[in-house]
C-alpha cells in the first residue's frame, strides 16, 4: 500500500511557506523510547506548548527483547490526539526513536511479528556467520547482532513465513513515518544499521545472504520532507496536509537537543539506556570498534550507547526501594559506597558499547555485613559515573579530548547523578533547562531544513552546574580500578552462565 510521489515530494513547497501563527513554528514531535511513547508540541522560542504520554510494554525471554509496535501506534495516536486538542495546528511533524530495531511490515503497514528491540541478541550465529563473508570484510562495520541485517537473516532463518509475508523491515522511526505518509522511507544515518556505505545498503552482502533489497525502506537525507496522507489526518483529526520531516534515531537527536555547539562538547542522554557522544572534527581510528562515528554536515558525532542508564533506576525502584520515588534518592548523598570497597556491576541486560559483551550480566561485589539496602542503592547510582567513564575513556584513547559534559534526559533530574558524574569523570557536568533533549533535538533538526538559517543556540538555557570535586574524584578513580576488574573477572563466569540458561517464555516486564 505505499503511496508514490514524484518530483520534489511537495517539499520545496512547504520549505519556502512554513506557515507563521502567532508567531511561532509549531512542531509535533513523536518520540518513541524504550519505556513509553510521547508526543510533544514545541513553540518557536523552544518552548513545550504541549505534551502527552503513554507506558509501553516490553517482553524478555533470554536473549529476546521485543515490544508490539500495534500499541505504540494506538498509544502514540492517543498521545498525538491530546496534544493537538491543545494545540491543533501544527506545521510540521517529525519522529524519533530507537535505532537497530527491526520492525517487519507487510504491504498494508500491519507487523507481521513483533519488534526485535535494539538490546535484542538472538542473532549472535546470524552475526558470526556474516563476520565470514567476504562481501561483509569489504565493509567498514563489525559483524554483531545489534546491526539490522544479521536479525532480518535471523527472520529468513528462523521464522521464513514471516520473512516471506515481510513487505518491508523497518525501523521505529519508519514504521510511524509509512503510517503517517504512506511511504517507507530511513534516514541515512538510521540506515547505518543496515550496514550501507555512502548511503548505498551493501548489495553483495544482501546477495550472498538471499535477503531482497526490495524489503529494504528507501534511503533518503536527514531533512528529507514529504507530507501527511488522508488516512493518518482522518485518524487524528488533522484539517489538512501536514509536512513531515524525516529527522533520525534518538540518541542523535539528544545529541543536537542538548546543546552541544563547540569542539569536544558531549551529550550524555540518560533516559532508559544512556548515551555519550562528542561534537568533534576529528576521525576515530581506522582500527577502532568500540564506539560509532557518524558524520553530519561539517562534523563528526563520536561515541555510543550502553543498554541501561534510567533503566537501571527504574529497576532499582522497582524491587530495593518500592516506596521511593526519584527525588527520595537525594537522600543517599551522605553515603560513599565504593569508598567502602562496594560495586556493582549495572549490565542487567548484557552491555553494548564500549565492552560490547552479550553474556555478562549484573552483580554486586565487596558485600560486608555493616552494608545496608542504602549502600546498595548508592552502589547502584555510583555505577552511572563509572559507565558513563567507560565511554569517555573509549573516545579519548583515540585522541578526541571531551572538555565539559552537557546531561539530558529523566536521569538528569537527579542532581546527585549528576554530581557522581562530575567527580566520576572529573568533567564539568552542565544540566540544561530543558531536559526532553530527544524530542526538542528532533524539532531542531527539522526547523533547521524548515527555516535556513535558524539559530538553535537561542533554545538552550543551563539550569546548573556541576563542578568535579577533586578528593571525589581521587576516591572514585581508584573504585573504577575495581569496577573494570570486577568486570573482567567475571567474563568466563557469565560466558558459562550464559550456556547453563534456558528461558523459552516472553515475559511481560516494566523496565
Amino acid at each position: 500500500m505505499e503511496r508514490v510521489l514524484c518530483g520534489f515530494d511537495i517539499a520545496l513547497s512547504w520549505l519556502w511557506g512554513v506557515v507563521w501563527r502567532d508567531g511561532f513554528v509549531r512542531g509535533l514531535v513523536l518520540n518513541l523510547g524504550f519505556r513509553s511513547v510521547r508526543a510533544i508540541v514545541f513553540g518557536s522560542d523552544g518552548r513545550v506548548l504541549a505534551s502527552s504520554s503513554r507506558r509501553v510494554s516490553t517482553f524478555l525471554s533470554g536473549d529476546f527483547v521485543e515490544q508490539d509496535p500495534n500499541e505504540w501506534w494506538e498509544k502514540g495516536l492517543t498521545c498525538m490526539r491530546e496534544v493537538l486538542e491543545h494545540v491543533p495546528k501544527v506545521d510540521f511533524i517529525t519522529v524519533t526513536a530507537s535505532a537497530a530495531c527491526v520492525v517487519p511490515v507487510d504491504e498494508d503497514l500491519n507487523p507481521t511479528m513483533n519488534t526485535i528491540l535494539v538490546s535484542d541478541k538472538r542473532a549472535r550465529e546470524e552475526a558470526s556467520y556474516i563476520s565470514r563473508l567476504e562481501s561483509f570484510k569489504k565493509l567498514p562495520y563489525e559483524a554483531r547482532a545489534y546491526y539490522t541485517i544479521p536479525r532480518i537473516l535471523w527472520i529468513k532463518r528462523n521464522r521464513p513465513e514471516v520473512y516471506e509475508k515481510t513487505c518491508k523491515f523497518l525501523s521505529p522511526n519508519d514504521f510511524f513515518i509509512a503510517r503517517m505518509t504512506g511511504r517507507f522511507i530511513i534516514d541515512e544515518l538510521n540506515a547505518t544499521k543496515y550496514y550501507t556505505v555512502d548511503g548505498e545498503y551493501p548489495r553483495d552482502l544482501l546477495k550472498d545472504l538471499g535477503i531482497s533489497e526490495d524489503k529494504l525502506p528507501e534511503i533518503r537525507p536527514v531533512g528529507f520532507i514529504t507530507e501527511t496522507w488522508e488516512p493518518f489526518e482522518k485518524t487524528v483529526g488533522l484539517a489538512h496536509r501536514v509536512p513531515v520531516v524525516v529527522t533520525t534515531y534518538d540518541a542523535i537527536c539528544a545529541f543536537f537537543g542538548s546543546g552541544v555547539s563547540e569542539e569536544g562538547d558531549a551529550a550524555d542522554i540518560s533516559g532508559t539506556v544512556t548515551s555519550l557522544r562528542v561534537l568533534t572534527r576529528k576521525k576515530l581510528r581506522k582500527d577502532e570498534s568500540r564506539i560509532f562515528e557518524l558524520s553530519y554536515k561539517d562534523w563528526n558525532i563520536v561515541g555510543g550507547s550502553n543498554n541501561l542508564g534510567g533503566g537501571l533506576i527504574e529497576w532499582l525502584l522497582g524491587n530495593i526501594y518500592p516506596e521511593y520515588s526519584y527525588e527520595d534518592l537525594e537522600n543517599l548523598s551522605n553515603l560513599l559506597s565504593a569508598g567502602t570497597g562496594l560495586i556493582f556491576l549495572p549490565y542487567l541486560l548484557g552491555e553494548r558499547a564500549p565492552l560490547w559483551d552479550d553474556d555478562v550480566r549484573g552483580a554486586f561485589l565487596g558485600i560486608e555485613r555493616f552494608h545496608s539496602r542504602d549502600d546498595l542503592a548508592r552502589a547502584v547510582l555510583e555505577s552511572t559515573g563509572f559507565v558513563l567513564r567507560s565511554l569517555i575513556e573509549a573516545i579519548e584513547e583515540n585522541g578526541i579530548q571531551v572538555k565539559k559534559i552537557y546531561t539530558s534526559g529523566g536521569l538528569s533530574r537527579i542532581n546527585l547523578i549528576n554530581q557522581i558524574k562530575a567527580d566520576v569523570t572529573g568533567k564539568t557536568v552542565y544540566k540544561p533547562k530543558e531536559i526532553e533533549s530527544t524530542a526538542l533535538g528532533a524539532y531542531i533538526l527539522a526547523r533547521r531544513e524548515l527555516e535556513p538559517g535558524f539559530d538553535s543556540s537561542k533554545l538552550f538555557v543551563i539550569e546548573k552546574i556541576y563542578r568535579p570535586n577533586e578528593e571525589m574524584y581521587k576516591v572514585y578513580t581508584n573504585a573504577y580500578g575495581l569496577f573494570k576488574k570486577a568486570y573482567e573477572s567475571l567474563r568466563e563466569f557469565h560466558s558459562e552462565r550464559r550456556n547453563l540458561l534456558s528461558i523459552k517464555e516472553l515475559r511481560k516486564v516494566n523496565l
